[in-house]
């Protein structure tokens, strides 16, 4: 009975991956106290309990190394890259695109304010919207990355459409990480409407105000770009991302260890984290010309041929999400993809066109959640 005992427990904490919980402790005091009456397989048991937690402390420790040099890489990289630098604290002087912009910030911005240079690097920025009916901070990099961080953003933005709190434009790279932002409004962050980025990484941001539309909007990419965004809490938004692929690429999105804790609730049809919307093609038709059955026609042919979210071309990824506490996964993507089910849509497309595009293989994402 002992041994099955043992077994058993060494199979629950392998499986919780917690190597030093209370009661894990207590079990080993109580074989050691007994020792005298501990068989070989007691002894075998206890010795793997020790090998997991030696096999995980050097794990972890192996993961902090790698992100250290990862950062150390991703540091000297900046600096190679970076030719011409101007180091500010004032934001009246930000904006030289023929500088490296680095920013910290030492006041708090307090009106909408732009931001431009070769490249820009924001390492600190206190901003405190006040209704603002444009975005807080347009940051814009001519010919380099743009990187933010610790950035606080509060207060309270317009909810007038397609106001948005943060513009960030840059054909290069984008990287946005640890800071919160706790202002409501319509949209917090746009990305890539006028420069499309090679890829985007948006990490450990807290987005905690309640967002009428939509938290993060990826307008366009570089072919085979990929949007990564890990460790963030989404309080409430109607989808919190939105996928417009304006620059019919393909793409990649990964979205890892992610909080959401309200989307759509009350309208089915837009319930789900994920809005795929294709905003661009009907402006390719006058008003006069969608008006004729010719012309609407036209342009049903047309959003089918751009099909900007085919499988082929668009990948979303999902990967130990949570949403009201609950893992988000599936096996069927029928049963999550155009459901206009508040329980159990993920996923929806929409065009300015047709409207809601019912769920059909070859217009949707690729997309899996586990």
């Amino acid at each position: 009975m002992a041994n099955k005992v043992y077994d058993v427990k060494l199979k629950a904490v392998m499986l919780d991956g917690v190597m030093n919980d209370p009661e894990t402790e207590l079990l080993k005091d109580h074989i050691a106290d007994n020792s005298v009456h501990m068989s070989t397989s007691d002894h075998a048991a206890i010795a793997s309990v020790s090998g997991i937690e030696q096999l995980v402390a050097s794990a972890t420790g192996d993961i902090t190394v790698v992100i250290d040099r990862l950062k150390e890489l991703e540091d000297q990289m900046n600096s190679l890259k970076h030719t011409d630098v101007l180091e500010i604290t004032d934001l009246s002087a930000a904006v030289d695109a023929t500088k490296d912009i680095v920013l910290t910030a030492t006041e708090s911005v307090l009106s909408p304010t732009p931001i431009t240079g070769k490249s820009v690097t924001v390492n600190q920025a206190t901003v405190v919207a006040s209704g603002a009916k444009s975005a807080m901070l347009t940051v814009t990099a001519e010919s380099g990355d743009v990187v933010l961080k610790n950035i606080d953003l509060s207060g309270d933005m317009s909810t007038t459409n397609n106001t948005v709190q943060l513009i960030v434009e840059s054909d290069e790279y984008v990287r946005i990480t640890d800071s919160v932002i706790t202002a409501s409004g319509y949209n917090a962050i746009n990305i890539g409407d006028r420069k499309p980025p090679k890829s985007v990484v948006i990490d450990n941001v807290q987005f905690l105000g309640d967002y009428r539309n939509n938290t993060i909007s990826i307008y366009g990419t570089k072919d085979n770009a990929v949007v990564t965004i890990s460790n963030c809490v989404f309080k409430k938004s109607s989808n919190p991302l939105r996928i417009f692929n304006e620059t019919n690429t393909k793409l990649t999105v990964n979205l890892i260890n992610c909080v959401f804790e309200q989307w759509e609730e009350t309208t089915p049809d837009y319930a789900g984290p994920i809005l795929c919307e294709d905003a661009f093609t009907k402006a390719e038709f006058t008003k006069e010309e969608l008006a004729t059955e010719e012309g609407k026609a036209a342009a049903i042919a047309k959003e089918r041929e751009y099909n900007r979210y085919s499988p082929d071309k668009v990948t979303i990824n999902m990967i130990n999400c949570t949403y009201k506490g609950k893992l988000i996964k599936f096996d069927n993507l029928s049963d999550v993809a155009g459901t206009k089910n508040i329980n159990t849509q993920l996923i929806y497309v929409y065009n300015h066109v047709e409207g809601y595009v019912d769920f059909d293989e070859a217009r949707y994402p690729k997309f899996t959640a586990k």
